[in-house]
Parts: structure tokens; sequence; C-alpha cells
């Protein structure tokens, strides 16, 4: 607690700006509709609702994504390392941004999303397919992208102060404030986050109840962003993102002896953004990126690592849009890449530079046309050109046909390249390359009193040169001797109906089957399923408004996942269907004051699964989240 007393004395000298669909934006500065919605109408995107977030923003990232995204998240157990796969791809083949900015680790090519709180971003959309046309290296199964949201002005002060508290130990304590003026909006929010994760669970190992031990976690962040309008025309802004997590890792349940270790992560992200209109035909948008990332574990017994991971990225955009049919995007991006770790034998440093094209048609006001490329120097070598082709054709207003050709890359991480020790990374890698095909229909009705949107899409993906970590005798290392093959279908249904001013409905259901082998399939069912890759998994979220009351109930349910690349059924984890449960209430206390209170209940049937072999997660437990918010 003395650190968050610290954290709050700090946040007393700034403020949050609280933006609110009515606030006075600068309009004529923003790009007129986003990158996705212009440069990749063809793509399966799905944005995760602003509700959703906000009963959530006590949770992780990764939490969120689990009951709410049509992805699977693979996690070692509750408060462990978390990340995301998409349509049968692994966790390196999926990108993940922030305000733009690639943070997937040049050291091991994933990012922990158990380390971003739900708290500090107000934007969360899932690009599903390949997008590295678009994003770069990295997006081959699907792009996750945050974001904060865009500043607002002449709003004054604006405050909110979260509070969860929860079963086995959980607090979290957040605080949101802001000011903004006719031309400046400077914020900040922090939080402060623990948990003994001392949960009680069936071990199958050892045929005893036993009680979780060395997994609590304590977590500390602090987000300031500033924003200035120089006129109508011109906004520069500037963000700092500083946060530290302490997580403590248990034994698998295998395991015979305690574990004593803990990873420490603290990082700096940095962002300087700038952007400049011109006779609302073109727009420049600049942005500079900072990352400082260091990861110490030590296990108390004979292992203490420390890594340190910077990055320097400046990405350059120029839209015009030529006519309401025609808009073009030409970009450039040079990042640079050094890291130091104890298993490497020199600090190790790479140069990436691209330049890409985006570009977007409608044609006889019925079919959407994207072309993008991208062309990419790493070190001096060029990578392999990166083509896309995407087509949404409106058939009816209530019917879009897609389809979507694109090719993607991945390059080897510095792992993957210079690791050394018990086992030798292998500098003769090349990056991985694939193509990924897509078609799909989107069925849309908007009634009076409700809309229903169903979505569905058939994909295919083939990926060349898989690294794939390999034991030579006793020593472990990389080779591209691997071909992936995923397939399968997505599913997506919304419906919202309001049947009057007091009562609102709402359901969000996704559901995905995948199949995916590193075996070349010579049946549609492959023989070999990838490990940690469900083939039929889907979430489930109904909620009901009344005046001021609310009520939702969750499903999120993961088929059978094999734990070895052998598919051995014994080792296999069993399937299992978790349903939560929220209610709350809104008081509103006058015009500037308001309170929230809501109940979660996770896990209601108590149901005991594994998210990994030998890594158990608990059973019923308790969220009470309290938001007082001052306007």
């Amino acid at each position: 607690m003395r650190r968050f007393s610290i954290l709050l004395m700090y946040m007393c000298t700034g403020y949050w700006t609280w933006a609110q669909q009515d606030s006075i934006l600068l309009e004529s500065v923003q790009i007129q509709s986003s990158r996705l919605e212009v440069f990749a109408s063809a793509d399966r995107t799905t944005r995760i609702d602003s509700n959703q977030l906000a009963l959530n923003d006590g949770n992780s990232i990764a939490m969120l994504l689990t009951k709410f995204a049509p992805l699977n998240i693979r996690a070692y157990g509750i408060g462990g390392l978390s990340t995301a796969s998409m349509r049968g791809t692994g966790s390196n083949q999926t990108a993940v941004l922030w305000e733009g900015i690639n943070l997937q680790s040049q050291m091991n090519g994933s990012l922990d999303l158990n380390l971003v709180p739900a708290f500090m971003v107000d934007d969360v959309t899932i690009q599903s397919g390949g997008g590295a046309s678009m994003f770069g290296s990295g997006a081959m199964g699907g792009t996750i992208l945050l974001g904060n949201q865009t500043p607002a002005f002449n709003r004054g002060l604006n405050l909110s102060l979260h509070e969860q508290v929860g079963s086995f130990g959980l607090q979290n304590h957040g605080l949101k404030l802001g000011f903004s003026s006719k031309k400046l909006s400077l914020g900040i929010r922090g939080f402060y986050r623990k948990a003994d994760n001392d949960f009680s669970f069936y071990n199958d190992f050892t045929q005893s109840e036993e009680t979780q031990e060395n997994a609590n976690i304590e977590q500390y962040g602090l987000l300031t962003e500033l924003a200035y309008r120089a006129n109508d025309h011109q906004l520069i802004q500037i963000k700092h993102w500083y946060q530290n997590n302490n997580t403590y890792i248990p034994k698998t349940a295998s395991a015979g002896l305690p574990s004593q270790a803990v990873q420490q992560d603290a990082f700096h992200r940095g962002l300087i953004k700038w952007q400049q209109s011109f006779y609302n035909k073109l727009q420049l948008d600049y942005k500079l990126g900072l990352l400082d990332h260091i990861l110490e574990y030590d296990d108390k017994i004979n292992t203490h690592s420390h890594n340190h991971a910077q990055s320097v990225i400046n990405e350059a955009q120029l839209r015009y849009d030529a006519t309401q049919n025609i808009a073009l995007e030409l970009g450039v991006n040079h990042t640079y890449e050094n890291s130091t770790a104890d298993n490497y034998t020199d600090k190790v440093t790479r140069n990436r530079t691209a330049i890409f094209l985006s570009t977007h048609f409608l044609l006889w006001n019925k079919l959407d046309l994207n072309l993008l490329g991208r062309q990419s120097v790493i070190d001096g070598n060029a990578a392999p050109f990166l083509p896309t082709l995407g087509l949404n054709y409106h058939a009816t207003n209530w019917l879009d046909i897609k389809a979507k050709a694109a090719k993607s890359y991945r390059i080897p991480t510095f792992n993957d390249l210079y690791w050394s020790g018990s086992s030798m990374g292998n500098p003769d890698l090349v990056p991985e390359e694939g193509v990924s095909l897509e078609a799909g229909y989107v069925l849309t009705t908007d009634q009076r009193f409700w809309r229903i949107t169903y979505e569905g899409t058939a994909f295919y993906n083939n990926i060349q040169d898989w690294i794939l970590w390999t034991p030579t005798g006793s020593v472990w290392s990389p080779e591209n001797k691997e071909e992936l093959w995923s397939y399968g279908i997505e599913q997506s249904l919304k419906l919202t109906a309001q049947f009057n001013d007091n009562q609102h409905v709402s359901l969000n259901a996704n559901y995905q089957y995948v199949l995916s082998t590193l075996k070349q399939p010579t049946t549609f069912i492959p023989e070999i399923q990838t490990t940690y890759t469900p083939t039929h998994q889907g979430n489930l979220y109904v909620s009901y408004e009344w005046k001021k009351a609310n009520i939702g109930i969750n499903n999120t349910y993961i088929g059978k996942q094999y734990s070895d690349e052998s598919n051995v059924e014994i080792r296999a984890l069993d399937p299992y269907l978790l349903t939560d449960i929220n209610c709350g209430y809104r008081f509103v206390l006058n015009r500037k004051h308001q309170l929230a209170t809501s109940l979660q209940v996770k896990n209601i049937f108590d149901i005991d699964y594994e998210v990994r072999r030998a890594y158990y997660m608990p059973g019923i437990n308790y969220q009470f989240n309290l938001v007082y918010k001052f306007n």
C-alpha cells in the first residue's frame, strides 16, 4: 500500500481526460475513418464493446479477450504468461499494437497479455487474418489493436475512482484524473493491483487436495497523456506508460518440490504523435515510439537471468482522400532494436525499414476494393514483398460478401538467432512466409427496435519455413524445418434490442472451428492437431439493462486440447464450459456525481479445468467493483 500511496501523491500533479462521445473533438484533424475501416474493408474485425471493457477494467486484457474475442488465449495458469493464438497460428504470429506501435518482443516474439491491464486502454479491436501488409512482421494469424481515447477539449475537470476486491486476496485500485481547456488536454491514470491466488484444487497427479502456492502477483503502473491543439488542423500528443510487475511462478501440479521463482517485468513505453491536415484532403501522421523493457527471473536456487530490450520506432503516413470513392495512404517505418541478455554473447541490434502503400476504391457504389503492398529491408537485406487484395461487395442493404488474399511473414527473434548456453540459437534462420485466404459474408437487419448482425468466414493459412526448436542430443536449437496448415470457419452474432427508454438487451457470440497441423493433411481433418489449439471454441455474452440496473451472463467454451505433438489422448486437456454472471446498479447522485457498483461471480458452477497441462485454475470466485465518477 505504500507504493500506492506514493502513486496517488504523484497522480495529484496531473489529470486524466475522460472523453465521451459528445466531447469537443478536433474533428478536422481526425482521420475521417480508421485505417481498418477504409483500407481493410474486407477483413474480419471485432471490437470489444465499451460496456464489456468497463465491466472488466479490473482484469487483464488476456481475461477480457478470453471472454469476448474470437481467438485462443494460451496461459500458464492464473497470473502466468498469457499469449494469443489466432486461426491456428502461434503467439509469435499474432501482432499486438498499442497506438500503432508493435509491442511484440524482439527477443521472444510475443507479448504477455496478462501484464496489460484492461484499465490502461480504452479501445480493443481484433483484426483476424494476415495483416502484414499493413502492420508488418508477425501479423500472420491476426492483430490485436489497443488504443486510448481521442483527446477531448473544453471539458474542465474529470475524475473517476475504481475499486475492486475479490477472492484469493484480489485488490485493485485505480484512479483517473483529467483537465482540459480549449487547446490543452492533460491526463493521467494509475493503478495498483495485487492478488495471492492461493486457491484450492484437486491435483490429479498426486491424487490429493492442494493449495496453490507462490502464485501471487503485484502490479502498479502510470499512464500520462498530454495533447495540444495548435489550431483546427494540427494536433500533438505525448504519452508515457510505465509499469512494474512482480509475478511469482508456482510449481506445476506434476512437480515435486515447491517453487520460489519470481519474475519482474518493468517497462517504459513512450509515444509522440503529430497530426496535420491540409485542405480536408491530405493528412500527415507522424509517430515516434520508444520502448524499454527489463525482465529479470530468479528461481532462488541456481538461475538468475537479466534481459533488456529497447526499440525506437519512427513512422510517417500520408493519406490522400482524392474523392469520396478513392483513398490512398503512403507510409514509411524505421525500427531500431537492441537487446542484451545473460544468454547472448554480446549486445545484438537490428535495423528494419519498410515502405508501404494502401489503397481503397469504391466501384459502382457496390464494391470496396483494397490493394496493399509492403516492402521491408532488414539490416540491408530485402524481405519478401507483401501484397494484399481485399474485396467487399455490398450485394444488398442486408448482405455483404467478402474475400481476401494476403501474403505475410515473420522475422526470427533474437532468441532464435543468438541464444547461447544449454540451448543454441541459429543465425542462419530465414523468415517464415505465409499465404492466407478467406471468404465470408455479413448479414445485417436493422429494424426500429432491434438490430442483428451475423458474420461467417472460412479461412485457410499456409506458413512455410516454420521455425521450430528441436533437440540434437541434449542441445535444443531452432530450424526452418516445418510447414503449418490451418483452416476452418469463424462465426459471430450480435444482437441489440431497445424495447423502450428503460429496457435494453444485447447478445454477443463467437464460434471458431480450427484445424491446424504441422503435417500436410491428406484428409480434411488432419491426423495431428498442433498443441494447445482447440478445434472448437466459442463464447457468448447476454446482458439486460433496466433503467439503472443491469445483469449479464457469459459462457466460454474451450474444446479438447492436445499438450504434446503426438496427440497422446491421456495427456490431452479435457474440454470445459465456464459460466460467469454479473449484476450491477448505477446511482446518479446529481448531475456531476455518479456511483456504479457491480458483482461478478466467476466459474459459477465450480468447474475443475486446466488451461495448460499441470496448470490448474480456480473454482468459483467473486469480484466486487465500485466506480465513482465526477464530471
